[in-house]
């Protein structure tokens, strides 16, 4: 089983820790009933507040066709999941919570420093990489408060030595695991033996964005496969490119929200290099479930044909700007040519005007 790195939404229904020790012991047969229990993948793990058809658990995975990666036996908890899992150059670090002492008296910011400190620690001493080569990151908060302070913290860690911060979405949740506020989980790329990462470029692109802590597209290209390019685009919400008011295009009216956002990562790809038709996974945090059907319905206009994307829907506790839809999305580039003017240059930041 090729599988390093799992997602799991969690509804959590009942204010007990019941649930999320009964789900964990049905996850660990399945990975003993596979053989991968020395070996598990790399996992986040959320409560949210409602899914799709009022299901308990959802689940979504990152997987390899070939049995090429690789998942570090430390840290994480043994026989549940690994501190990171990696295919290819890229690894999948599981979602990093404070410390227990900063857990139990600690701060929003605390922790965040806290939780950070432990992603790096994987990145510089499991995965071999740095902090400046993050691609993605996603957090996850208690509540939408704590917005502001994660991102203080969050902004002494990336964006640094005029590195392009990665591109991220951040959402608060119904619940984490030990009553933690923040959650954080990252993908980077790892330096192979055979290729040299000396420098980054930046090419200035413009995008919606809700703060300056992220940027909103990272293009990665692949030095395994010259002819593919993996783009992380940031999560989207109704955000006028063309202003720099904070005023959500259709506040209020999803179908006009959920609109914007498609607009805008539409655009977003555009200026990467891909396009619609080149997503592979697709993520989309609501803020009501009830909003679902009318979420499809102007989903289906943007994304056509039959060989659609993959997709997790969730509902959230609250989303940035009072969003009542956030879209994310990872999609390979059409034309790795296209933006570039040389192949030499393996890494690109998709950076805001």
């Amino acid at each position: 089983p090729c599988v390093y790195k799992t997602k799991i939404e969690r509804q959590k229904r009942h204010e007990s820790a019941q649930d999320y020790e009964a789900f964990n012991e049905i996850y660990q047969e399945f990975l003993k009933k596979y053989k991968c229990e020395d070996e598990p993948p790399a996992r986040v793990c959320i409560a949210v507040k409602e899914l799709p058809k009022h299901a308990m658990v959802e689940i979504e995975c990152v997987a390899c066709q070939k049995a090429n990666a690789f998942v570090s036996k430390k840290g994480g908890i043994p026989g549940m999941f690994s501190s990171f899992g990696k295919i290819g150059c890229l690894a999948f670090l599981s979602g990093q919570i404070a410390d227990k002492a900063a857990l139990k008296d600690g701060d929003v910011k605390t922790q965040t420093r806290s939780a950070l400190k432990k992603m790096v620690d994987i990145l510089e001493n499991q995965a071999k990489t740095s902090v400046k080569n993050v691609l993605k990151v996603t957090v996850y908060l208690a509540d939408i408060s704590y917005y502001a302070e994660m991102n203080e913290a969050y902004s002494e860690v990336f964006g640094k030595d005029g590195v392009a911060p990665p591109a991220r979405a951040a959402f608060a949740v119904k619940d984490l695991p030990l009553g933690a506020k923040v959650e954080i989980q990252a993908i980077a790329f790892t330096k192979p033996y055979k290729f040299e990462y000396d420098y980054y470029e930046v090419e200035p692109v413009s995008g919606a964005s809700a703060v300056k802590m992220y940027t909103p597209a990272m293009v990665f290209a692949d030095p395994d496969d010259h002819r593919r390019d993996f783009v992380f685009c940031s999560g989207q919400v109704a955000l006028d490119p063309k202003s720099k008011s904070k005023k959500l295009v259709g506040a209020g009216d999803i179908e006009k929200e959920t609109t914007q956002a498609l607009k805008n990562l539409e655009a977003l790809l555009l200026r990467s290099g891909s396009s619609l038709r080149c997503v592979k996974m697709v993520n989309i945090f609501l803020k009501d479930m009830d909003d679902y059907d009318s979420v499809n319905k102007i989903y289906r206009r943007f994304f056509t044909g039959k060989n659609l994307p993959a997709r997790a829907c969730v509902e959230v506790k609250d989303l940035p700007l009072g969003a009542l839809v956030e879209i994310e999305c990872k999609a390979e580039r059409e034309n790795p040519s296209k933006l570039f003017s040389s192949r030499n240059i393996k890494i690109a930041a998709v950076a805001v005007v």
